[in-house]
């Protein structure tokens, strides 16, 4: 959760009061997608693919990741 604040804080998102559910809710779905980036790195680091790890890493990490990240932002602002 403390990613989340550092998030806002990043972005110049003032901090407020919100419900602790909205953090909780993103929390839990970024932890996912770190272990599942994390799983997958770890299992095919060792194959040497450096070009597969790219795309994966451009998919991923810069896409589902950043999707989270916006996504959470702007339920933040919303909420």
């Amino acid at each position: 959760m403390e990613f989340l604040f550092n998030v806002l804080m990043e972005r110049g998102i003032s901090i407020k009061a919100i419900k602790f559910t909205l953090l909780k809710e993103y929390s839990t779905k970024l932890n996912k997608e770190y272990i599942d980036i994390f799983d997958y790195i770890s299992s095919k680091a060792l194959d040497g693919n450096i070009f597969e790890l790219e795309k994966y890493i451009k998919n991923k990490v810069n896409g589902t990741f950043t999707k989270l990240i916006d996504s959470f932002t702007n339920d933040y602002k919303n909420s």
